[in-house]
Formats: C-alpha cells, sequence, structure tokens
C-alpha cells in the first residue's frame, strides 16, 4: 500500500481520504491521465461556473510547437530580427506562445472552484 501511495504521488495524483487504493496502480494512473480535467475556470465574481475552456488547454504537440515559436522569437530578439526587439512584440510572444501563466491561473482556479477538493 505504502509503494502504491508513493507512486501515484510521484505521477501527481493524489486520494480523496474516502478513496481506496486501486490493486492496479499503473493502470489507475493512466486511466487518470486520460480522464477529463476537472479544472475549472471563473472570469469574475458573478459569472456561473463552468468547464476550463478549451482553447486555453493546448495538446502537449501544440504545446511543443508554441515553445519553439517562442524560443525561436527570443532568438529573433536577441539578435534583433523582423520587429522581435519592441516591447509590444515581447509581450506579444509570451502572450501568445507561454502557457505557464494560464496553467497556474488554471490549477489556481481548480483549487477554488473544483468539485474534487
Amino acid at each position: 500500500m505504502n509503494e502504491s501511495f508513493r507512486i501515484a504521488q510521484k505521477l501527481g495524483l493524489m486520494f480523496k481520504p474516502s478513496d481506496s487504493l486501486p490493486k492496479d496502480m499503473q493502470a489507475w494512473a493512466i486511466s487518470q491521465l486520460h480522464a477529463p480535467s476537472p479544472a475549472l475556470g471563473q472570469p469574475h465574481k458573478f459569472a456561473t461556473i463552468a468547464p476550463w475552456p478549451e482553447h486555453l488547454q493546448p495538446s502537449l504537440k501544440k504545446r511543443a510547437h508554441m515553445w519553439r515559436v517562442y524560443r525561436e522569437n527570443k532568438k529573433k530578439e536577441r539578435e534583433r530580427k523582423d520587429g522581435q526587439d519592441t516591447q509590444i512584440a515581447k509581450e506579444a510572444n509570451r502572450r501568445n506562445n507561454l502557457m505557464r501563466d494560464k496553467d497556474e491561473l488554471k490549477f489556481a482556479h481548480r483549487n477554488v472552484y473544483g468539485d474534487d477538493q
């Protein structure tokens, strides 16, 4: 039981206090990774709670492409090519190609509004 719990913890998948540990930890972990995200988003305090928008949850392949575009634009910024050294271009590159801030907000919302807490 302890080893199964540690495996799930390393994967970042945790159990509710009322959950029993699954017998096949690997199959359970894979099913959790493919399950739809319970993360929720709320634009303001009077909005109804709704699932996090799909356009803010790109696939891993899309994220990798966005990261490559971000790095290429940063390289152009350092070399002062294609107008990438302007403040507007820097902000647009960060906003359009980095998911870090959006992911932080998504998981902060999940911690507040998620029904799995």
